[in-house]
């Protein structure tokens, strides 16, 4: 475990002077984040030369760590800077600080969600606050209601991507768990379809309606064949499925809401995002999540 205090002094030295610098200047400087990548690379590098099977998981979750970075920084999730600090820690991290491995050749997902939760969870507290203490009951309950009329022409084809998910988890369930078995363990198959499938499908739909007809009624069919086959069980199953998909759904309707309107009222504002990749470094380290 000695062997880890350098990663972490480093991991806090390079934390602190960024969260510091982003509330400041609301930049992140590149000499901090490559001391931390300097240093990342040496750690790695001794760590490897003394186990042997840490390269062959390392190399490959630094490269999507790099990927996964790059793609956050073009959906406009986070700055240049904040993807560059993010492969740092990917580097500084220890493979054996992670508490839960979701994928097996990208460990540093834990660090990801470590570092987004927080922050969207703080996010949302700021948001349900400020649109509850600014607004009057009744103003509440107008804003809902043109929220659910504006979103109605978008529920069939968000109910449909979900569904299709959660259905094509439960269709080919045994299937996906074997072919990803050396890529991610079995509780998190369904992790990897929802991160995978959800936004193609939810680009199909909304491009083409008649997607959602044809795979509608393929699974219908299934459905019906699978009810006279399996009877209640199946059935049971299937009312599973709709309820997580409505309560998915739910969620992420309200959460969307709320979070919108309170960015449009603060996008004039920065949100200095190093300091949540701290905290997440530092959850991580903890293994707290």
């Amino acid at each position: 475990m000695h062997n880890d205090l350098p990663s972490l002094f480093v991991i806090v030295f390079i934390g602190l002077i960024t969260s510091y610098e982003d509330i400041k200047s609301g930049k992140i400087r590149n000499k901090w984040i490559i001391i931390g990548l300097l240093f990342g690379l040496l750690i790695s590098g001794l760590n490897a030369a003394f186990k042997e099977m840490y390269p062959g998981i390392m190399l490959p979750n630094i490269s999507i760590a790099v990927l996964v970075a790059y793609l956050l920084w073009k959906f406009g999730l986070w700055s240049a800077g904040d993807g560059k600090l993010f492969i740092a820690y990917s580097l500084l991290m220890p493979l054996l600080r992670y508490k839960e491995i979701y994928f097996n050749y990208f460990p540093a997902f834990t660090l990801l969600l470590n570092i987004f939760l927080p922050a969207t969870l703080f996010l949302f507290s700021k948001a349900i606050l400020d649109f509850f203490k600014g607004n009057s009951y009744s103003e509440i309950k107008d804003s809902l209601r043109l929220a659910a009329i504006k979103s109605k022409n978008d529920f069939l084809i968000v109910f449909s991507g979900f569904g299709t998910v959660f259905l094509f988890n439960q269709i080919l369930r045994n299937k996906l768990v074997t072919i990803f078995s050396n890529v991610v363990p079995e509780r998190n198959v369904a992790l990897l379809l929802m991160l995978a499938a959800y936004k193609p499908l939810f680009v199909l739909y909304r491009k083409k309606k008649t997607a959602i007809m044809v795979i509608s009624a393929l699974a219908l069919i299934y459905l019906v064949l699978q009810m006279l086959t399996t009877g209640y069980n199946f059935i049971w199953s299937l009312l599973m499925i709709v309820r997580m998909t409505v309560l998915v759904m739910a969620i992420f309707a309200f959460f969307r809401f709320v979070t919108d309107a309170y960015i449009d009222k603060q996008k004039a504002k920065t949100w200095p995002f190093a300091i949540w990749m701290f905290l997440g470094a530092l959850i991580t380290w903890m293994k707290l999540f």
